[in-house]
């Protein structure tokens, strides 16, 4: 996937994967990144698709999604440098 965001495009990989329960109706997805060329160390998201009771059509139904990401450092949106001193401010010491 290549993304567009910050300064450069990032080419990140990812993995996920799908469970469906048969008897529940409930759909479950999980995906997690293996690799991002710059700005991300890791990501982890999880949906889960829940049906709506009394709805047994399958029409209606709850989706619950939870994000996670660990961004390397601040350089991609605020200007800063990977000492963490920002432009305009004085860096440390």
């Amino acid at each position: 996937m290549k993304e567009a965001f910050g300064f450069k495009p990032v080419v990140s990989l990812n993995h996920t994967g799908v469970d469906t329960g048969a008897t529940t109706g409930r759909v479950t997805i999980v995906t997690t990144q293996i690799y991002a060329s710059h700005y991300m160390e890791g990501s982890l998201s999880i949906s889960a698709l829940v049906p709506a009771l009394p709805a047994s059509d399958g029409s209606a139904f709850y989706w619950v999604y939870a994000n996670r990401a660990r961004w390397a450092g601040c350089q991609a949106f605020s200007g800063c440098s990977p000492d963490r001193s920002c432009s305009g401010a004085p860096g440390p010491g």
